[in-house]
């Protein structure tokens, strides 16, 4: 189901830019908007950058691979039902979708490096509330509610932080770059995560998965801000 979904989005998008390409019209109108400086990443910071902010995505996206493979089996082992397993995977989509809804509302007052670190905070608070309350009813529920909103949220800051560190130019090369990095490696991760479920528990399987999201936002503090290492500006808005 979920290849089906995926399949559907990339058919929407491929059908969305063929039938609504833009205009010189409309490319003229909006370079004629008043711009949202963005300071990009230094020169000599930008390895560490790119590094640090890609070795954050796989952390992160390790997780994702495998949590979502892995959901039901796992809450069973802390003493759920496949029926409460499956109530409370369905709140995990409900507060993505309500995650991307509450960017889209700050997104105009945050930083999206700022963005990435609230929607990285609230996938380990989920995991933290899963592992220490989970055994419970309104434990699982509130874990899937945190990591759903936070999930949601840094779907959005994959795209946006690397447009805001490096710019446009380019944007669409490194993003597959990245893109291809991080499927690589959480290609692997329901065989991992299976497997320590197998050998131990579900318990430590969350656990696993909680000290990955960790060392994500170990490496997500390790981008330097732009905007204090940096005076270089760019138009976010005019290069989309």
């Amino acid at each position: 189901m979920v290849g089906l979904g995926r399949c559907a989005d990339s058919g929407m998008c491929a059908i969305k830019f063929l039938c609504v390409k833009p205009t010189e019209h409309d490319i003229q109108s909006k370079a004629k908007k008043q711009p949202l400086p963005y300071t990009l990443v230094a020169k000599q910071h930008r390895k560490k950058a790119l590094f640090s902010m890609v070795v954050s995505f796989v952390f992160a996206g390790f997780v994702l691979g495998a949590l979502m493979t892995l959901w039901v089996t796992n809450i069973q082992g802390l003493g759920h039902t496949a029926a409460m397993a499956a109530t409370a995977g369905a709140v995990i989509g409900t507060f993505k979708t309500i995650g991307r809804f509450a960017e889209l509302l700050i997104s105009k007052n945050l930083y999206p490096l700022v963005t990435y670190y609230l929607s990285v905070a609230l996938m380990v608070a989920g995991l933290v509330t899963l592992l220490i309350v989970g055994f419970t009813v309104w434990g699982v529920l509130l874990a899937a509610a945190l990591y759903g909103m936070g999930d949601g949220i840094k779907t959005i800051a994959n795209g946006t932080l690397p447009l805001a560190l490096f710019g446009g130019e380019g944007y669409g090369k490194l993003h597959g770059w990245v893109n291809l990095v991080m499927g690589v490696f959480s290609a692997s991760s329901p065989f991992v995560f299976a497997w320590i479920t197998q050998t131990y528990s579900g318990w430590w399987s969350f656990a696993v998965m909680c000290a990955c999201l960790v060392m994500a936002g170990v490496f997500a503090l390790l981008i330097p801000d732009p905007r204090k290492h940096s005076r270089t500006r760019f138009n976010i808005r005019k290069s989309a």
